[in-house]
């Protein structure tokens, strides 16, 4: 078989090469050749029952193996391939054999994967390396962080106008800007579509380009249609994009279909457990299909993890402070005030948590204090919850109304959202 017609086989943010070895996330993973034979026969077997025998002689051959040697190797699959939720990802069927327990995904190697054209796409390696610095600023999600960013990409477009990637990342962040209030939504939605326009007029076929177009369109520009195509066309050219699952689930959000995204945004933190970005849109998705219970439950697994820290306590308190767990809510949001005053919208969670416990008086006073930073607004879509917790029925509904007017990108979530469900707001609005 040749290199552009080998089969790559996904399970959770794992693939499996019958050529390159197993990455994670893109990295190399190390196994000793029996680990490797026992986790190949697994995989290939897609969740389909391999008995004791056929372990056996898939890795061991005609030598054979005692079962300490089976448990010692299966023991060190577990340990040195783990799952991103913690489970295990072999399961044992006593008296059988063993299987494995996640899904498994096909990818031809010949489909041209968004990793693949980041390199390939390089003139030179010298914009490669810059934008993987951009990127890693991306990941941090804070104002100063993105607006480097944005500096370092615009320093690549110019010297290499014609990388798309650049271009593509370049929508990203314009789109990350609006989704967090670093800017205005509606000015940087449109220098979003417009990077991202440039960069599939470059390479029709890179992915992440129509992820963002597609983002863009169901989130500010409220076509959901229109921005659910493009993504969808994102993850047909690159099935494996984790990127385009996570923007497609809060598209699906969007129109109404937050079962859909549940699963969707489940798939794309498989995909890429180390995103900050999916570790709190995954919580979310499960928050608006009526799932809250386990969306605490992942944020609380999640707290101690090498993520955005300040989001995931954001969303960890509110989430806890709608379910009524007071305690567990003024806790996280106590020790986070400090950090968050300096984040108008994650301090509205501070006064969504008080006014939950009963504390009036000092969510008043904190939603009276909030104010722009630094040119960071706050998101009204994130100010409703607060005055439906406090009984201000018409201020809630008033910043409703100021989230659509402005293009707010959670706007088009709000009537999914749990919390405003007083509101009665309708499921679509154009």
């Amino acid at each position: 078989m040749t290199r552009g017609q080998a089969l790559i086989l996904e399970f959770a943010d794992y693939t499996l090469d019958p050529e390159g070895g197993l990455r994670r996330c893109g990295e190399a993973v190390a196994l000793p050749p029996k680990v490797a034979s026992a986790l190949a026969l697994l995989v290939t077997r897609r969740g389909a029952l391999a008995t004791r025998e056929e372990l056996v002689a898939a890795v061991w051959g005609a030598a054979g193996a005692s079962d300490d040697s089976i448990a010692r190797c299966l023991y060190q699959l577990r340990r040195l391939v783990p799952l991103p939720d913690g489970r295990s990802l072999i399961r044992t069927v006593h008296g059988s054999g063993f299987r494995l327990a996640v899904p498994v995904r096909e990818v031809r190697a010949g489909a041209s994967p968004t990793a693949r054209k980041l390199v390939d796409g390089a003139p030179t390696a010298e914009p490669f390396e810059m934008l993987q610095q951009a990127r890693e600023l991306l990941g941090m999600m804070m104002a100063p962080e993105i607006d480097a960013a944005l500096v370092a990409v615009d320093r690549i477009s110019t010297r290499w106008p014609e990388y798309a990637p650049a271009w593509s990342l370049c929508a990203d962040l314009h789109m990350l800007r609006a989704m967090r209030w670093f800017g205005p939504p509606r000015a940087s939605g449109a220098k979003a579509r417009s990077a991202a326009q440039r960069a599939i007029a470059l390479d029709a076929e890179y992915a992440p380009a129509w992820a963002v177009r597609g983002v863009v369109a169901a989130l500010i520009e409220r076509d959901t249609a229109h921005g659910l195509a493009d993504l969808e066309r994102a993850i047909a050219l690159d099935p494996g994009y984790f990127m385009a699952r996570g923007y497609h689930a809060l598209a699906l959000i969007a129109a109404g279909r937050p079962d859909e995204a549940r699963e969707e945004a489940r798939d794309a933190l498989a995909r890429n457990s180390l995103s900050s970005r999916m570790q709190l849109w995954y919580p979310w998705a499960l928050f608006c299909a009526g799932a809250a219970e386990e969306a605490l439950e992942h944020l609380e697994s999640a707290i101690g993890g090498p993520f955005a820290v300040d989001g995931l306590k954001f969303a960890l308190a509110v989430t806890a402070a709608f379910l009524g767990r007071h305690a567990r809510a003024l806790e996280v949001a106590h020790e986070a005030e400090p950090r968050w005053r300096s984040q108008p919208s994650l301090m509205t969670g501070y006064a969504y948590v008080m006014a939950c416990a009963g504390n009036t008086r000092e969510a008043r006073r904190a939603l009276g204090e909030l104010s722009p930073l630094e040119g960071v607004s706050v998101a009204p879509s994130a100010l409703a919850p607060v005055h439906v917790a406090l009984g201000q029925r018409g201020e809630a509904l008033a910043s409703v109304e100021r989230a659509y007017d402005l293009g707010d990108p959670f706007a088009a979530h709000m009537p999914c959202d749990p919390r405003l469900a007083a509101l009665r707001l309708p499921r679509t609005r154009r």
